[in-house]
């Protein structure tokens, strides 16, 4: 027969159980949150890089273009 001490202790441990797996979905779904922010940044990064190299390049280009035109004068 099943005390009533049992019972609660029962009770206790699946609460607790509840608890933890709820607690569990809420840190994956902020490491989740986490890594979206973190590949963000990265990305971020990379395009940022990208358009400065663009930007460089083409000041390349337009300062040969300059030098050109200024040597054929």
């Amino acid at each position: 027969m099943v005390t009533e001490e049992a019972m609660v202790v029962a009770m206790a441990v699946e609460m607790v159980a509840e608890m933890v797996a709820e607690m569990a979905v809420e840190m994956e779904e902020v490491m989740a949150v986490e890594m979206v922010a973190e590949m963000a940044e990265a990305t971020e990064a990379v395009m940022a890089e990208a358009t400065e190299a663009v930007t460089e390049e083409a000041m390349v280009v337009v300062m040969a273009e300059v030098v050109s035109e200024t040597a054929s004068l």
